[in-house]
């Protein structure tokens, strides 16, 4: 019996208005059992389930339905809609591919095709699909926003941002185009312009949960912390089971010591290590100290990177002709804590054995900086963010020998650049206390206590290890600083025990504060000094130390200052106080350099050994704890001994002057010949091991 076409136009009315959906089947099975098998009638009740997210039931009816109408192309096409919003996009590929063959100038089948390539990885056939979609209709809104999405994943950003502007130009409500040129320029660094486009998106659309997210990422960046913390709450209201926006709230709350609900939100994203989703690990270094699951986390986090096979640079091993040729890429060529760090290194480079070229992609501008690298013989190239085709261009024109990646996969990475094999020798250094997770790196630098030799530590790092001989970090040499006139400047009492973290925020946890809590309790007329970032932080520690009956006038908070009054204002301290998951590092090293005694906890990972590692250096093991009851039984006995911590103080002067920590000359010679060493197995056709002096 065939049913009434009216009949059906209003079950498809009813249909696209979601009225009463579950009532909606029982009256079509009841025509069912009527004509059986009535294929419109088949084909509504798999969408209606497919509606009510009763996905067994959707997948049923499609499978019942195929089996008698195996080649329609409605019911094929609508089955491989339902298989992509279940990302069993291998199924979906292989449907559409077929759909194509009856249909090959079906937009929407191209479009569909071109989404499951794209979400399987495959971004080369995902732009080519795409692109002939927009050949049959160049002005299809989402065949324009499906090609612009290809090439932002494969960093063609200037690219992805003409296709964004131009679908947006036909359907100027599109809230999916407004959200993804936020996107665009949030990866430029335009987080003003990025702000504008996430809140167009969600005038037009206020239950889109990425936009809110990615919103909140922005206003955390611009420092606007109250209305980041709302915009991260609507998408986790929205969103319940995406873990992101949730990972991005807890990382907030943790970067200012708000530890109300600390053990379940950091058991939940230490959980995420197990989810097929990529997480950042960079966020995770200071929540746990676990090398075994920091590998895992970098591994998915490196195999989300896509590349354009065509873009591959080839033939990047030079020519020998004298000069080793190494490129160090990073954002942070300005007043940051790696340039700090490096200008020694910069300045000690044999410039007639290395030519240096200095790939810059940050937003930030420093003249200071640049010319003080230019000065130093090195050459600056502004990679432009918006094209990765002319970046790739760029550096194979300059055939590398070393391509060393400063950032890892902290803010404003570019690490996806190394996937393309930006030289014949890639090494991790510096920036990153972690391991990259991919063979795409060949080294890591490291020293010994970093990365003890032949333990089971050293399985859970990708690269082979480069070992300096004394401390994988480089420091400037030591110089004279005139010191402070009084405590008073600095608003420190003129008496009493001072305890510095000038640590950022985000590592310190409650282990750490409710030990130096009890240790301020334990020591009279003491004190702690913290580096304040925001009245939130301020606000939060007060409320803690509170909470444990502690004057809230011992807590004091040092603002952000410049690099050279910071380090005459450490030398006003007594004792420096370490975090345990993820150290201080150059401002340990600035501690040490002030003559600032430092306590630490050696924990297992890199991020974690790192000021054992400079005390270690300069000889004075006897400050590195194994453990959070020695940590504080040493705080302790150095507080209450005036005479040791004094002791201890000349020797921290007097080692510092005397090691190989503060020689820059010396520092770089090594770190050159074990260059020399890696650079000499890749001109020999070898692999790559680890390497020591």
């Amino acid at each position: 019996m065939k049913i009434p076409s009216e009949r059906i136009k209003n079950f498809y009315e009813r249909l696209k208005s979601n009225e009463s959906l579950d009532k909606l089947i029982v009256e079509i099975d009841d025509l069912l059992k009527i004509s059986k098998n009535y294929l419109p009638l088949l084909l509504i009740k798999g969408i209606c389930y497919f509606k009510l997210k009763k996905y067994n039931e959707c997948e049923e009816t499609f499978k019942h339905s195929l089996k008698i109408y195996p080649n329609d192309i409605n019911l094929l096409s609508n089955y491989g809609v339902f298989l992509i919003n279940l990302k069993r996009y291998e199924e979906s590929k292989n449907i559409y591919k077929s759909l194509i063959k009856l249909q090959p100038k079906n937009q929407s089948f191209l479009n569909n095709l071109g989404i499951s390539y794209f979400h399987l990885g495959e971004i080369d056939n995902s732009l080519s699909i795409f692109s002939e979609a927009l050949e049959i209709n160049d002005l299809d809104h989402n065949s324009l926003l499906n090609y612009a999405n290809s090439l932002m994943e494969l960093g063609l950003l200037g690219d992805a941002e003409i296709y964004y502007k131009k679908s947006l130009s036909i359907n100027q409500r599109s809230y999916l185009a407004l959200y993804n040129l936020g996107i665009v320029n949030k990866k430029n660094g335009d987080l003003q312009t990025a702000k504008s486009f996430f809140l167009k998106s969600i005038e037009i659309n206020n239950n889109f949960s990425s936009a809110h997210n990615n919103l909140g990422v922005v206003l955390q960046e611009m420092g606007l912390i109250k209305d980041s913390i709302l915009e991260f709450k609507k998408a986790i209201e929205l969103e319940p089971n995406n873990n992101l926006p949730k990972l991005h709230l807890t990382i907030l709350y943790l970067s200012v010591c708000n530890w109300s609900n600390y053990e379940k939100q950091v058991k939940h994203l230490l959980s995420l290590k197990d989810s097929n989703f990529p997480f950042p690990p960079f966020y995770f270094l200071s929540l746990e100290d676990s090398p075994e699951n920091q590998i895992i986390r970098s591994k998915k986090w490196f195999s989300k990177f896509k590349i354009q096979s065509k873009a591959i640079a080839k033939n990047m091993k030079s020519v020998e002709s004298g000069k080793i040729k190494i490129g160090y890429f990073s954002s942070d060529f300005y007043e940051h804590a790696t340039m700090h760090l490096m200008s020694g290194l910069f300045i000690n480079h044999d410039k007639q054995k290395f030519e240096i070229f200095i790939y810059n992609y940050s937003s930030k501008k420093s003249k200071k900086w640049i010319n003080f690298l230019i000065n130093n013989g090195c050459k600056i190239i502004n990679i432009n963010l918006k094209d990765i085709n002319k970046s790739l261009d760029t550096i194979k024109s300059d055939q590398l020998d070393i391509a060393i990646d400063l950032k890892g996969y902290t803010h404003e990475s570019r690490s996806d650049l190394f996937k393309y094999r930006l030289a014949p020798l890639q090494i991790n250094y510096l920036g990153y206390p972690s391991t990259m997770g991919t063979d795409c790196f060949d080294y890591i630098i490291a020293d010994k206590t970093i990365i003890p030799p032949n333990s089971d530590l050293r399985k859970n790092y990708s690269e082979k290890i480069i070992y300096m001989p004394h401390c994988y970090q480089p420091n400037n040499d030591i110089t004279k600083f005139k010191l402070p006139n009084s405590r008073q400047i600095f608003h420190l009492p003129s008496d009493g025990l001072i305890y510095a973290c000038f640590n950022n925020p985000i590592k310190i946890t409650p282990i750490e504060f409710n030990i130096w809590s009890n240790i301020l309790i334990r020591i009279e007329n003491s004190y702690l000094w913290l580096l304040s970032t925001n009245d939130i932080f301020k606000e939060n520690i007060l409320s803690e130390i509170k909470k444990k009956n502690i004057d809230p006038k011992r807590i004091i908070f040092a603002p952000v200052m410049h690099h050279d009054e910071h380090l005459e204002r450490l030398k006003l301290a007594d004792i420096f106080l370490d975090c345990f998951n993820y150290n201080a590092h150059t401002t340990a090293s600035d501690a040490l350099r002030a003559g600032l005694p430092i306590v630490t906890k050696k924990g297992k990972q890199f991020s974690a050994r790192v000021t054992a590692s400079l005390l270690s250096s300069i000889k004075l093991d006897e400050l590195i704890t194994n453990s959070v009851v020695e940590y504080e039984n040493l705080i302790i006995k150095l507080s209450e001994d005036n005479k040791l911590l004094k002791t201890i103080k000349r020797k921290v002067v007097a080692n510092t002057q005397s090691s190989m920590l503060f020689n820059s000359s010396i520092y770089t010679r090594n770190y050159e010949n074990l260059l020399f060493k890696a650079n000499e197995r890749v001109l020999l056709g070898k692999a790559p091991v680890d390497l020591e002096l």
